[in-house]
């Protein structure tokens, strides 16, 4: 979060040079966002440091598997980190005027896939481990949005580390698998609700986006229990911020998530 932040102060700090040296008005301004509107997007990568048998399970694993578990909870996190925005770029919907909780989802085409600038995946299978080969590997995400909240960015990369954790250490004995990840991830984007049983899970009937981050909070609380002291009060503050987001949604309070979470605050 530190280092998001801190990019975020470098660039205005260019920002100033620039207005400075060519004589410009001070109201120039920079938009942190994904898309141009028009099916052109940029990512907002994050990279993290995983083991090799975790990530081989994640990009090349069984479908049933810690993959699946990744997917469920990846397609999901975008009720507490979408950026927001106004218009569908997705081609199977017509809605130029609809607004949806994530910029990048509309432009995920595919379950998995090495493109970044094409054929965008959920889970991209670049191998580049960026660190000693044998030991580590770079797990490569750009399905997330580019965030302004400190709260967003803050469980965007708290959940997902808690995730990959548990994964890493098979704490997660149920399966959960999404039928269509793809259409998924859209359907979730248009569901203002976040509640709506718009996701298809193979032999479990249908659940909402909420249904599934919940799923993965109740793991993680049980989960603190063997979390190490040094990491532990870290963990906990996580998962805190993360039963309130969602103890929010629940309970219809999304008036209190304005101050908390990019995309209600501009809903």
């Amino acid at each position: 979060l530190c280092h998001n932040l801190a990019g975020d102060l470098f660039v205005e700090e260019l920002r100033q040079r620039i207005v400075a040296k060519f004589d410009l008005p001070d109201d120039v301004v920079l938009i942190k966002n994904n898309s141009a509107g028009n099916g052109i997007s940029y990512g907002a990568h994050e990279n993290y440091l995983v083991s090799p048998d975790l990530y081989y399970d994640l990009v090349r694993g069984k479908p049933n598997g810690r993959q699946a578990q990744w997917i469920a909870f990846m397609i999901s996190r975008q009720i507490i980190a979408g950026a927001g925005k106004i218009g569908c770029e997705y081609p199977k919907v017509n809605k130029p005027s609809q607004f949806e909780i994530s910029q990048r989802s509309d432009v995920m085409f595919a379950v998995h896939s090495g493109g970044t600038m094409s054929y965008r995946p959920i889970i991209n299978t670049r191998d580049e481990p960026h660190a000693e080969f044998g030991a580590h590997r770079r797990f490569h995400v750009i399905i997330g949005d580019a965030n302004r909240s400190h709260w967003s960015n803050y469980l965007k990369f708290g959940t997902a580390m808690i995730v990959l954790q548990m994964l890493e250490e098979g704490f997660i004995r149920e399966e959960v698998i999404v039928g269509n990840p793809v259409d998924a991830v859209h359907q979730i984007s248009c569901d203002l609700g976040v509640t709506n049983e718009t996701v298809s899970l193979v032999g479990r009937g249908n659940c909402s986006a909420l249904d599934l981050q919940q799923f993965f909070l109740k793991h993680a609380k049980a989960f603190l229990e063997r979390v190490d002291p040094v990491h532990k009060a870290e963990y906990a503050d996580i998962v805190d911020k993360w039963g309130f987001v969602l103890d929010q949604f629940e309970n219809g309070s999304y008036s209190k998530l304005a101050g908390y979470l990019d995309w209600v605050a501009k809903f």
